[in-house]
């Protein structure tokens, strides 16, 4: 998949190159859906024995469910849900004692929502990318500026840089991205005759 996503990154970017990626962005839930999620990723096996386990003794219940409100009453949070495929006009009413949100960031809008991205963004030295998946980047990994062109010296590695290199979520996708980003900072200071810093790794952006 990620060799077919960066095959359409490098074809100059055209119409039709990506109006596919926009396909695969709706289809596959732009690498960080849900649907994407959790037909790509694997539960590790300890994770996956305790939920088993709590299944089991009916301490654990998995719904899928839309969050419509929540408030505050009598020290517990009564929330509104409604569960997928359900009748509209049926929702759920629990009261429970914590909420914990788990979504991530929401890339689509992170040089808006980071102030540090912020400052860049309207500095010009970056810009997010057209499928909202994250930071536009070239295939070095460099910055791509509201003036169209690489930043020699801005990198991102990690999962906002998922526009050109497709899947980037898993940790050998992520591991192996990170390490081409680092050898090419430190060619870059080999070239300049400056010593990188002791353990030295690129940024990971997530």
């Amino acid at each position: 998949m990620q060799s077919t996503w960066q095959d359409f990154a490098r074809r100059n970017r055209t119409e039709n190159d990506f109006d596919a990626r926009s396909r695969i962005v709706v289809i596959g839930g732009g690498f960080s859906g849900a649907f994407w999620d959790t037909h790509r990723y694997r539960v590790a096996p300890q994770t996956e024995r305790a939920a088993q386990n709590k299944l089991a003794d009916g301490s654990l219940t998995v719904l899928a469910a839309s969050l419509h409100a929540a408030a505050p009453s009598d020290g517990k949070i009564n929330v509104t849900l409604r569960p997928r495929w359900s009748n509209p006009a049926q929702p759920m009413q629990l009261a429970v004692d914590a909420i914990i949100v788990t979504t991530g960031p929401a890339h689509g809008k992170i040089t808006s929502q980071m102030p540090v991205l912020a400052s860049l963004a309207t500095q010009g030295v970056l810009r997010a990318d057209p499928l909202g998946l994250g930071i536009a980047v070239d295939p070095l990994g460099r910055t791509i500026g509201t003036d169209g062109q690489s930043h020699p010296r801005l990198y991102v590695a990690g999962p906002l840089a998922r526009e050109q290199y497709g899947e980037l979520m898993g940790m050998p996708q992520v591991a192996g991205q990170a390490s081409a980003v680092a050898s090419e900072i430190t060619r870059l200071l080999a070239a300049a005759n400056v010593a990188p810093v002791s353990g030295l790794h690129a940024a990971h952006g997530g």
